[in-house]
């Protein structure tokens, strides 16, 4: 087999050498999704909170979301767990997303003693 020569940079002939990395394979984003938060962004780091209920009525998703939008942080959207024996859903999962640094310390409102 003859030889390939290389060019003035010395890279390898194709097929020797390691491959190139490449990115792995994603799914696009579905429409107004927002970008995950990455660790490590420092101070101007997306952050996220997710509030969990069982009690998943009007009257405790709405005190969830008084509670949190009251102390800065923006509703990102609501996801139902259902049960299979029922059309009501068994729990509810409330997102939450704001930049900066996060809340004060204390500003917990699932805190104990809250």
């Amino acid at each position: 087999m003859p030889a390939i020569p290389t060019d003035s940079r010395n890279t390898p002939p194709a097929g020797e050498g390691p491959a190139p990395e490449e990115p792995p394979p994603s799914e696009p984003p579905s429409p107004g999704a927002r970008a995950p938060a990455r660790q490590g962004d420092g101070p101007g780091a997306t952050r996220w909170k997710v509030v969990e209920t069982s009690e998943v009525t009007d009257e405790s998703i709405e005190k969830i979301l008084n509670e949190w939008s009251g102390l800065g942080w923006e509703l990102e959207g609501i996801r139902f767990a259902m049960r299979e024996s029922s059309r009501r859903p068994a729990m509810a999962f409330v997102c939450f997303v704001r930049g900066g640094a996060g809340r004060p310390a204390g500003a917990d409102p699932g805190a104990a003693g809250a």
